[in-house]
């Protein structure tokens, strides 16, 4: 009646007999002749309908109505986010009609059957379609336009009428209510990376929104799994302490009480320019952005708040190279790397509060934000740092310039190949004096690489003063923060590494260069600034216990007085590898030292020993034989006899010390070990009347009783090398960036166990070097008493050299020249024939073996 009455519906009469009227008829018909009276609505004569705008692009209607506050009549609903709305343009009274697409957000649609060509709605759109329905069609809303398509936006001339990206602001009998909430509240639409950016303060809400429907289940997200999400990963406490700025946007961090396992993360949503590491060039900033966080975040008293907010499994050539992964040869699948773990990283500032440290790099132009795609976890301030990111693109700061500088180049004396321009840059660094550098790395607790900003050069350098012990080498592990151990390394290493990167990694030092080894390492004294005071780094490491004395050691300003002194001080408070020294143990190495001063003074004598075990690059080892021709061995036995009748106690190998004595049970025979290096899975173990080292289990370790034969009785096994000569895997173990024999290490290892192991042999005293005897080894003939004719016949250290297994050791001095003229005719045999190690020539430089420049000093 009401339409009728205003003139916008005729009444229709009924006709013929068979068609019937509503009982209303009568009453519409008048009200229809008093909206032509007046006259109303269609009875005007002469008024025209809506007038509605055609050929309009929705390029001009961006420009037009970008941030601008609207008003329209939605008319039709796509899908949950896609609608048709009019708005009444007073400037040409008419009507334009544009297809809108809620910002941020995308619902559910619908895809076309191939065989019926029907549309064929997906999972939940007509859900998505019914609620945008029953809350905005029909109704008068208010809405703001942000943007247009991603591609195919404003001035491409590829889609003509586009939808617009906007925000619904207000609908008409709704007050407070805002579609785009509802729909990601109820699972009905997930957020859209790229559109949210331009959402500005909104957005978040939108994020928040979604994570609701998300963690409630609700409609798309019904049966959703976040595997790596920070819940995943358990909650980690602070405050932190930062060990190393490994890039711009990751860096490894250890919790200042409880674990001192490090933590290995990386910035959440944003990424850093790379850093040149081994063949990847450095891309423009990299330097800048990890030297920023270095400047922040390393040094005393620094306050870390970490916190984990997703996780993410990378592809191990992707990771290496910070691209796409290379292509698997031959089709093989490249294994998952381990997880990467991305958190929000905050500073303490002296007021109290927080400076977050991907905010600032962003705001310094030193990194990008990443775009997450819908259900991603992001950074807890993900919508500052798209800002942040906005007003730095705006200033062109940092990476964003025009015009980027090249990235910077460096001189790199650490790379395998520049033995020899280390060596040339000796002078040069001598002369510099005191020079500043920042410790790049650690490789064990005496050894670093020095970047030297001055002169953009990279640097290996040792302490002359100090020697840590090796760490343990490792890979990463399959899960997150997890290492395999490849090489246990010496006992303590691991303590001592940790103690450096601690206490030096990435700090500003100063050092004096002294010398340089042959493989291209200076030997240096290193300082590190404590205010207006420097500390001695290898006095400091001497004293922690971390490092032993390097008596060998000379040349200009070396303090060897304070340095023992230091050592002493670590020896009898019994810190870091001096913890597990015993009285016992010491009197053990003794009476060693004893027996080989005895030794020493009688040289070139021949005398008969048994050769107990062999290792990798000639390292023999072998035991004294009394007058009777008993090497002690028989004594141990029956000691391990008494020890078994009186009830065995077996040891819990989690309570293992490095460098506690045990007894071990291998191939049903007993031997004495000492611990070397635990590990999660096994334990290995030395020998001390074999030699050689390997690995034991659960259940094999047995605990010596203190005060027993088998607890004071020193080591029986000792080592010696033969005399003049360079077995094939020597170099291997002094860790040398020179030519590689390893490839020959384990032939060459055999040929000696075939010959020497296991039996007596004669053997021919000739040096003492660094506490290791040096000598001239003959096989024994069966029969014959007299050694003095056995010795005779042709050594083993000649035999090895015609097998092209073995090398004449490579010296300058009077011991090199000595060693050439007695073996270099063997060493020609092989040389010659091209065996082994000379199969493509002589790749030994003339001072191969040559020490470093401060030990001849």
């Amino acid at each position: 009646r009401q339409i009728v009455r205003n003139g916008y519906a005729k009444v229709r009469v009924p006709q013929g007999k068979n068609e019937s009227g509503s009982h209303e008829l009568e009453q519409l018909l008048e009200l229809e002749s008093q909206a032509k009276g007046e006259p109303l609505g269609i009875h005007v004569l002469g008024k025209k309908g809506r007038s509605i705008a055609a050929g309009i692009s929705s390029d001009l209607l961006l420009d037009s109505w970008k941030g601008k506050t609207l008003k329209g009549i939605v008319e039709f609903v796509v899908t949950g986010s896609l609608f048709k709305v009019s708005v009444y343009d007073s400037a040409t009274d008419a009507w334009i009609q544009r297809d809108l697409q809620l910002a941020g957000l995308q619902c559910p649609g619908f895809k076309r059957d191939q065989e019926s060509n029907k549309p064929v709605p997906m999972p939940y759109a007509l859900n998505a379609k019914f609620c945008t329905e029953s809350n905005l069609l029909h109704r008068d809303i208010e809405f703001v336009v942000l943007h247009g398509e991603r591609q195919g936006g404003a001035g491409s001339g590829t889609n003509f009428n586009y939808p617009l990206y906007c925000q619904v602001t207000k609908v008409e009998g709704k007050p407070g209510f805002t579609i785009a909430e509802t729909l990601l509240q109820t699972g009905l639409a997930k957020t859209l990376g790229w559109s949210l950016v331009e959402c500005g303060a909104d957005a978040m809400k939108l994020r928040m929104a979604e994570k609701a429907g998300r963690d409630a289940q609700r409609g798309v997200w019904i049966g959703f799994k976040a595997e790596n999400s920070a819940a995943s990963l358990g909650t980690q406490s602070g405050p932190f302490k930062v060990l190393e700025i490994v890039s711009g946007d990751t860096l490894v961090v250890i919790p200042e009480q409880g674990s001192t396992n490090p933590l290995r993360v990386s910035l959440a949503s944003i990424r850093a320019p790379r850093i040149a590491r081994g063949n990847a060039a450095e891309e423009f900033g990299g330097f800048e952005a990890r030297e920023f966080l270095r400047q922040k975040l390393i040094g005393q008293n620094k306050k870390v708040k970490v916190d984990i907010r997703y996780q993410k499994s990378m592809n191990p050539q992707a990771t290496a190279t910070g691209g796409a992964a290379a292509a698997p040869i031959s089709g093989a699948a490249s294994p998952p790397g381990p997880p990467m773990i991305f958190a929000d990283v905050s500073l303490e500032r002296p007021d109290g509060t927080m400076e977050n440290m991907a905010l600032s790099l962003v705001n310094q132009g030193l990194a990008n934000v990443t775009r997450h795609r819908s259900g991603e976890d992001t950074s807890a301030i993900y919508e500052e740092l798209l800002a942040a990111e906005k007003a730095a693109l705006d200033e062109k700061k940092g990476i964003h310039k025009s015009g980027q500088a090249a990235p910077r180049r460096m001189n790199d004396l650490t790379t395998k190949d520049s033995a020899k321009r280390a060596k040339d840059m000796l002078t040069f660094l001598e002369r510099a004096g005191v020079i500043r550098g920042i410790v790049e790395y650690a490789s064990t607790g005496s050894r670093f690489r020095l970047y030297v900003p001055k002169d953009h050069m990279l640097v290996a350098v040792a302490l002359r003063g100090a020697r840590a012990p090796s760490a343990a080498r490792k890979r990463p592990g399959p899960s997150p923060n997890t290492w395999v151990v490849e090489d246990p390394g010496e006992p303590g290493g691991e303590d001592s590494l940790f103690f450096s990167k601690s206490q030096y990694m990435q700090r500003d030092v100063e050092f004096e260069v002294f010398g340089v080894d042959r493989n291209g390492t200076f030997l240096v004294d290193m300082y590190i600034r404590s205010g207006s005071q420097s500390r001695d780094i290898a006095e400091e490491l001497l004293e922690a216990g971390f490092a032993k004395f390097t008596s060998h050691a000379s040349g200009p300003k070396f303090a060897s007085s304070k340095y023992e002194n230091a050592e002493k001080k670590a020896k009898e408070a019994k810190r870091g590898i001096w913890m597990y020294s015993t009285n016992e143990e010491e009197k053990q190495e003794q009476a060693s030292a004893a027996a080989l001063e005895a030794t020493e003074g009688s040289m070139g004598v021949p005398k008969l020993i048994f050769v107990s075990g062999v290792a990798m690059g000639g390292r023999i080892f072998y035991r004294e034989l009394d007058a009777e021709g008993h090497d002690g061995i028989k004594k141990l036995e029956a000691a391990f006899k008494e020890l078994s009748a009186a009830n065995q106690v077996q040891a819990n190998v989690a309570e293992l010390r490095n460098g506690e004595l045990i007894a071990v049970l291998l191939d049903k025979s007993w031997f004495r070990a000492k611990v070397v290096r635990k590990m999660p899975d096994r334990v290995l173990v030395k020998l001390i009347d074999v030699g050689t080292e390997t690995y034991i289990h659960s259940g094999m370790p047995y605990k010596i009783p203190a005060g027993s034969y088998l607890s004071k009785e020193r080591p029986l096994s000792r080592e010696l090398r033969m005399e003049g000569i360079v077995v094939a895997g020597a170099n291997e173990n002094e860790g040398a960036d020179t030519y590689s024999d390893s490839q020959f290490a384990d032939q060459a290892t055999h040929w000696l166990q075939q010959r020497v192991v296991a039996q007596p042999v004669i053997v021919v005293p000739c040096a003492v070097q660094n506490g290791v005897l040096q000598v001239e080894l003959y096989e024994k003939k069966e029969g014959d008493s007299d050694l003095k004719e056995q010795i005779k016949g042709t050594s083993v250290n000649r035999e090895i050299l015609h097998s092209g297994l073995a090398r004449v050791v490579r010296l300058k001095g009077a011991v090199g020249k000595a060693a050439l003229a007695k073996y270099e005719q063997d060493e020609q045999v092989a040389r010659m024939a091209h065996l082994n190690l000379f199969e493509y020539g002589d790749p030994f430089a003339s001072d191969e073996d040559e020490p470093s420049k401060a030990n001849r000093m």
